[in-house]
């Protein structure tokens, strides 16, 4: 699996990794969001 389900719940002491650049935090942190350029598969 790639992707959790979403209807998974976060709950306390649950961990989230996630990968991501700087740049891509940063953004997120700003809220500029980029044209999808990528798919699941």
């Amino acid at each position: 699996m790639l992707m959790p389900d979403p209807e998974i719940l976060l709950k306390i002491d649950d961990r989230l990794v996630l990968l991501a650049t700087i740049e891509g935090l940063q953004r997120i942190e700003v809220g500029k969001r980029l044209s999808q350029t990528w798919q699941v598969g």
